[in-house]
């Protein structure tokens, strides 16, 4: 019977979550965000959607809005998921005995 390969790659991810405990970079990133939508007249997310007709510049200015109401609410908080691709980079025959080493 053929032995199984491990696969060579795996796709793992995490997250990281905002809450009360970092006020302030909360804050940061609602402003961040704001300032990515809200703005039509400079390159970028804004300008884009107002461009490909996504968004009104009204409507963007709302959205900014929102981020920023988000960011002053002391219940607003902020979570980030991660993609991660990790590769294996298969052993040399120098390595192959490290490796049977390691394993033992």
């Amino acid at each position: 019977m053929p032995q199984k390969r491990r696969p060579s790659h795996r796709h793992p991810s995490s997250t990281g979550c905002d809450s009360k405990l970092s006020e302030r970079l909360t804050k940061l990133r609602s402003e961040t965000w704001a300032e990515r939508t809200g703005a039509v007249d400079v390159p970028g997310l804004g300008c884009d959607a107002v461009s490909r007709g996504a968004a009104t510049a009204e409507e963007l200015a709302s959205m900014a809005g929102a981020w920023r109401r988000w960011g002053s609410d002391p219940d607003g908080w902020f979570v980030v998921v991660h993609g991660e691709v990790l590769a294996r980079k298969e052993a040399g025959p120098g390595q192959e005995a490290w490796r049977r080493i390691a394993e033992s």
